[in-house]
């Protein structure tokens, strides 16, 4: 439901404007609908439509319409939404299948990095979500000048939040984690792993905004040929960096974080060229 509420808003506010029949038209076609199903004999008792009841039906048949027509196109702009949404995730996956090989320290080092990582990105989602929306009202609106102001401010604001967490994360990370009071060698692979992965963030934060406001101009199918580019490289990046290749040596964990900073690296590059 959190993904369709702001397509809806932006289809809504766009193009169509909801017709409800008037209660008039509700009591004739009950009746209608008593004597012709329940009691067929009286169907010749019914009087001729009048012309009022035409207009009345015309009104009901291009509601119906309009309907059938919002519904394709929540459809047409929710499914790439939710594919990308779905390779977001697969990112991660991806990072955690091959770390899994690494033994149990790194995988529980890569828990206790993504409990930061995940707020804040849930951080930056919500000034995501709220572009969008705004967008897709100055949008529907016909106002360019103001969309283009919004994205700018969302923008600069992200730009403001990632220079207040990004760096800090970076030198406190040892002191960060030790919050969860891990074992010694738990802390010391978390902090590497973590004062590199921390790097993706800005990446990240300019791949998930730059989506957010090209849904919010009604251009979903972009955002998911990003991310799924994007999980392309980070699959390919993971496997390479973390187990070796030829000359590239294999880096282990830290190659599993600097893989993520890679792909949201090209991620955020492509969604700059193309916004």
């Amino acid at each position: 439901m959190t993904i369709l509420r702001p397509i809806c808003s932006s289809l809504l506010s766009q193009r169509y404007s909801l017709r409800i029949p008037a209660p008039d038209l509700v009591e004739s076609i009950l009746t209608c609908y008593i004597k012709i199903v329940r009691n067929p004999k009286d169907k010749a008792g019914i009087p001729s439509m009048t012309l009022t009841d035409q207009k009345s039906s015309d009104k009901q048949n291009g509601a119906a319409g309009d309907m059938t027509v919002i519904r394709r196109d929540i459809l047409r702009l929710a499914w790439p939404v939710t594919v990308e949404n779905i390779l977001q995730m697969t990112v991660g996956l991806v990072a955690m299948a091959m770390v899994g090989r690494l033994g149990a320290t790194s995988i529980a080092a890569v828990g206790l990095v993504n409990r930061f990582t995940q707020l804040i990105w849930a951080l930056f989602a919500a000034i995501g979500t709220g572009s969008t929306v705004l967008i897709a009202q100055s949008t529907g609106a016909g106002n360019q000048e103001e969309s283009r102001r919004i994205a700018r401010s969302s923008l600069w604001m992200a730009l403001i939040f990632m220079s207040a967490t990004t760096l800090p994360v970076y030198l406190f990370a040892r002191q960060a984690l030790m919050v969860f009071n891990p074992q010694p060698d738990l802390l010391a692979v978390a902090t590497s792993y973590f004062r590199i992965s921390i790097w993706s963030v800005p990446f990240m934060v300019i791949t998930m905004l730059t989506a957010s406001i090209l849904r919010g101009m009604g251009n979903t199918r972009t955002p998911m040929l990003i991310a799924l580019g994007a999980n392309v490289i980070n699959a390919a990046c993971q496997y390479v960096l973390i187990f070796g290749l030829g000359s590239i040596p294999a880096m282990g964990l830290n190659g599993s974080a600097l893989a993520i900073v890679i792909a949201q690296a090209c991620g955020a590059l492509v969604s700059i060229g193309v916004f």
